[in-house]
C-alpha cells in the first residue's frame, strides 16, 4: 500500500534540545533480545493498548489493558505479577469492547477509546478519574468523536500554551479535541491509521503508518504534516507499523530536555521493536522481547520502584498477554543511555 494523502507541508521550526551533560548515548546497537519480567493474562480477549499511572508512591501505580473482544479495561496493580490483577473497568461507560487507552498524567485523568458492536458507529472516548477509576464529571461521558473505524485508539499533546489535546484515529482520519472540555477542535486525513502519539517538547503528533511500512508521518498540533515526515521509511519495517511510546530524557521521566527515543512495534514474529533518535530520527536498532510476536500496543513507564529502578517497558503478546521488561535490563543490552 502506498500511503498518500497526509495533507500539506509546513509549519514553524522545533526547539533545539539542550545536551545533557555526561555521556549520554545514542549510538546504533544493532539487534538485541532480552528476556521478558513478567508476563500476564488478564480478564481481556484479544487484548491491545496498554497505559500506565504513576502514582506518588510506585507501589501503588497501576497498568491498564484494553480488550478488542469484551467490553472492559484490565486494571493490574504493581508490581504486575499474576496475582495483581485488579476487578476490571465495565459496564457505565464502557458498554462496547476497549481498543485505545492514555493516561495524562499531569490531570490524573484516564482517556479510553471504543469499538464498534455489530456495524454500529463506534469512536467514543470515555473519560475516568485516578485513581478512583469513576466516572470524570468535567467532562462528556463518552466524548462523541464521530469515528467509524474498528480500531479507534487514542494520543494526547499539551501545548506550550497549556491546553491539552486528545486525538482520536479512525482508520485514515485523526479527530482533534480539547481533551479539557471534549470538544472537537478539527480533524486531518492521514494514511491508515491506528496508534498517535504526542511529543510535548517538539509540539508534534507521530502517526506510525499502520499498512504501508513507509515510516512514521509527523504533524503539527493543527494536522499539518512537517517537513522531514516520514522517518522510518526505506525497508525498515517488515510489517503492520503498530503500537508507539517516547522514552524522554532524562532518564527519570521528570522533566524533558528533547533528548531520548522513539520506539514503534513492528508486528511481525519475533515482534521487532524498532527504535529511532527522538531528536535527529536516525534509526539505531531492533529490539525483540523473547517469545513475543504480533505486538499491537506498548507503552513505558520511567518512574523508579523497588523491582524497576529505571521504569519498564510494556507490550502486547499475540493479542493474549501483557509482557514488562525493566528498562535497565534493556538500557544495558542496547548501550542506550540519556547520560548522567
Amino acid at each position: 500500500i502506498l500511503v498518500t494523502n497526509f495533507g500539506k507541508k509546513g509549519g514553524s521550526p522545533t526547539p533545539t534540545p539542550t545536551t545533557p551533560p555526561g555521556n549520554s548515548n545514542f549510538k546504533p546497537f544493532g539487534k538485541v533480545t532480552v528476556d521478558p519480567d513478567f508476563n500476564v493474562n488478564g480478564a481481556g480477549s484479544n487484548i491491545d493498548s496498554i497505559a500506565f499511572w504513576e502514582a506518588s508512591d510506585p507501589t501503588q501505580s497501576l497498568m491498564f489493558v484494553t480488550s478488542k473482544n469484551v467490553a472492559l479495561l484490565e486494571v493490574w496493580k504493581y508490581p504486575f505479577s499474576r496475582s495483581d490483577e485488579m476487578s476490571p473497568v465495565q459496564g457505565s461507560c464502557i458498554t462496547h469492547p476497549t481498543n485505545g487507552v492514555i493516561v495524562d498524567q499531569d490531570t490524573n485523568l484516564l482517556y479510553v477509546s471504543l469499538r464498534a458492536n455489530s456495524g454500529a458507529k463506534n469512536g467514543p472516548v470515555c473519560v475516568y478519574d485516578l485513581p478512583s477509576l469513576q466516572l470524570s464529571t468535567s467532562l462528556p461521558n463518552p466524548i462523541e468523536t464521530g469515528a467509524k473505524s474498528g480500531e479507534p485508539n487514542v494520543g494526547l499533546l499539551r501545548l506550550t500554551n497549556g491546553e491539552r489535546r486528545l486525538y482520536v484515529s479512525d482508520d485514515r482520519r485523526i479527530y482533534i479535541h480539547n481533551a479539557t472540555t471534549g470538544a472537537r477542535i478539527g480533524e486531518f486525513s492521514t494514511g491508515p491509521t491506528e496508534t498517535v502519539a504526542g511529543d510535548n517538547f517538539y509540539q508534534v503528533v507521530y502517526v506510525p503508518d499502520e499498512k504501508g511500512k513507509t515510516g512514521v508521518y509527523v504533524y503539527n498540533p493543527d494536522g499539518v504534516e512537517l517537513p522531514g515526515s516520514p522517518f522510518g521509511g526505506g525497508g525498515i519495517f517488515n510489517s503492520d507499523e503498530e503500537g508507539i511510546w517516547l522514552y524522554t530524557c532524562p532518564a527519570s521521566g521528570i522533566g524533558d530536555n528533547g533528548e531520548g527515543l522513539i520506539v514503534v512495534s513492528d508486528q511481525k514474529s519475533p515482534t521487532d521493536f524498532e527504535v529511532f533518535d527522538r531528536k535527529t530520527k536516525q534509526h539505531l536498532g531492533k529490539i525483540e522481547i523473547a517469545g513475543v510476536d504480533g505486538t499491537d500496543g506498548i507503552a513505558f513507564t520511567q518512574q523508579s520502584s523497588p523491582q524497576y529502578p529505571l521504569g519498564i517497558f510494556a507490550a502486547i503478546d499475540n493479542d493474549t498477554s501483557t509482557v514488562g521488561v525493566g528498562w535497565d535490563k534493556i538500557l544495558a543490552a542496547t548501550g542506550l543511555s540519556c547520560g548522567q
